[in-house]
């Protein structure tokens, strides 16, 4: 019987969620938006090296300052904290 490693919960976001995340006042910086949006290129080569064969991706979220404002942008959660 063979062992598999499997990365899980691996951040990611499409290049063309950024606007909407950064209209939410998420920060990205340019290192972070190619980590992130990268489906095939580096983050292949990288589960190579560390012997990965399947990752589970997941969409990240602003943290927790932005997802308030992200709330507060759709109307749905008045400022409580300042």
């Amino acid at each position: 019987m063979s062992v598999r490693t499997i990365a899980i919960e691996e951040a990611s976001l499409p290049a063309e969620m950024f606007p909407e995340w950064e209209r939410a006042g998420g920060e990205f910086p340019d290192f972070r938006k190619r980590k992130l949006s990268d489906f095939d290129g580096q983050r292949l080569e990288g589960m190579d090296r560390r012997g990965i064969e399947l990752a589970i991706l997941s969409a990240t979220v602003p943290g927790r300052e932005n997802a308030i404002r992200l709330f507060n942008l759709a109307g749905r959660l008045q400022p409580a904290v300042q």
